[in-house]
């Protein structure tokens, strides 16, 4: 595609959205839980059952602003309502569709992506993954881990999602399942409440990202302890502004 219409493929659906850096948020759910010879920060033996990606508020991307990409391996067992979603392709298209993505330069934000999300995508089609690589995207600075950055920040210490929802969003703003119920929940043929769920996480983690940005700070307590601190999140806002889509 060239570049103007690539730019195209790019509207914002709200007026003020035009002047802030387009994103986009993923996040996956895994068809198996932790188990014996399974644990996290090691890819090997985890299963993708689904990878989700949503846009930064205002922005649509090719006339969408959430993507579902389904594990092929349970292409074959899902329900009609879901294959005729046209939000919803096979991890087939991830490539193509990441591919896009890149030659737009359109950065990706995580939350654990470092350390879970990325190292499962690239594992082979074969073992759960889908064998599609992201040096290019970390040598173009286009990835923001919020996890893997706040750890940077306060020496070490880990985030739950739901405590960073709650410090900037508010109390009542609240993941809408435990992240160990999503295998549960897929092998019971709920397929429609986890793959709600995955892009639910994909919106909140995008409005925290968005709320921490525009605050340049969060108070929050790590997890595993009480006790607040307040963390300067000008870096995030920094990353955010030196994304360049397409030059626009």
């Amino acid at each position: 595609m060239t570049p103007a219409v690539l730019q195209e493929s790019i509207t914002y659906a709200e007026e003020e959205a035009a002047g802030v850096s387009p994103y986009l948020v993923l996040d996956i759910e895994t068809a198996n839980l932790a188990l014996d010879g399974i644990k996290f920060g090691d890819p090997r033996g985890w299963k993708i059952s689904v990878i989700c990606l949503t846009t930064s508020p205002g922005f649509e991307f090719f006339g969408q602003n959430e993507f579902i990409f389904i594990h092929t391996d349970y292409w074959g067992v899902l329900p009609k309502e879901i294959i005729n979603d046209p939000r919803t392709v096979s991890t087939q298209e991830f490539d193509v569709f990441m591919d896009l993505v890149y030659e737009l330069k359109i950065p990706i934000i995580t939350h654990n992506g470092d350390n879970f999300d990325w190292p499962i995508i690239e594992n082979s089609p074969y073992s759960g993954g889908t064998g599609y690589f992201i040096d290019h995207f970390n040598r173009d600075n286009l990835l923001f881990d919020t996890a893997a950055s706040l750890k940077q920040l306060t020496g070490g210490h880990r985030f739950h999602l739901q405590d960073l929802l709650h410090a900037t969003l508010g109390s009542d703003i609240s993941k809408t399942m435990d992240a160990a119920n999503a295998p549960i929940a897929w092998k019971e043929g709920k397929f429609t409440e986890v793959i709600d769920y995955c892009l639910a996480d994909c919106h909140l983690t995008g409005k925290m990202f968005s709320a921490a940005s525009a605050d340049g700070s969060i108070l929050c307590a790590p997890s595993k302890s009480s006790k607040k601190q307040e963390i300067n999140t000008d870096s995030w806002k920094l990353w955010l502004n030196s994304q360049n889509v397409l030059n626009r």
